[in-house]
């Protein structure tokens, strides 16, 4: 029905010294693990709903379990790069005008950001290079199903941003922005 993955890791809860994003948070979990930093703080990195599931209330209980586990372990902090759900319909807008969208009863315009927000978060600010993706032309060819006759940059189904190719280097680089918040654990 759902699945949650996050991973703990050591910070000193300055917002200026997270990590860039997932990419980041993920190899910074791995390496205070391998080196064995004791950590003091839980990063989410994915709550997966099945389609059939949706519209359940299965999102806050996957966040509301995520903190339980942070509580439960004595991390003093709780983050998330969150990936905003509808911002791939607004690919051109950037994260931060898009992420001070508010609906006329005041809470965020981004479900998901919403969701977070009812349980408790608040944005700390937004993470511009939180997921890098780079290959060839080829390989981005194959993955959107789209032919990128020349160098530019191309709006992607389901892209947060859009993608840059460089057809002489073959080579289309993905940049996905996403938004860092705060679960506060009291």
């Amino acid at each position: 029905m759902a699945c949650g993955n996050s991973i703990p890791f050591n910070w000193d809860s300055n917002e200026d010294n997270l990590p860039t994003g997932w990419d980041e948070v993920f190899e910074k979990g791995v390496l205070d693990y391998e080196n064995n930093l004791q950590p003091n703080s839980l990063s989410a990195l994915a709550i997966v709903i099945h389609p059939e599931c949706r519209g359940k209330g299965l999102s806050v209980r996957m966040v509301k379990e995520m903190k339980s586990l942070a509580i439960k372990n004595n991390f003093e902090n709780m983050v998330a790069p969150v990936r905003p759900s509808l911002k791939h319909k607004y690919p051109l807008i950037p994260m931060e005008e898009y992420v001070s969208w508010i609906r006329d009863d005041g809470t965020p315009f981004d479900p998901w950001i919403r969701t977070h927000f009812k349980t408790g978060a608040s944005i700390i600010k937004v993470a511009e290079n939180s997921m890098i993706i780079p290959a060839s032309v080829e390989e981005w060819e194959e993955w959107t199903g789209m032919k990128l006759h020349s160098s530019g940059s191309y709006i992607i189904n389901e892209g947060l941003a859009p993608l840059d190719v460089d057809k002489t280097a073959n080579k289309g680089i993905y940049i996905e922005p996403n938004v860092w918040m705060r679960h506060y654990l009291d």
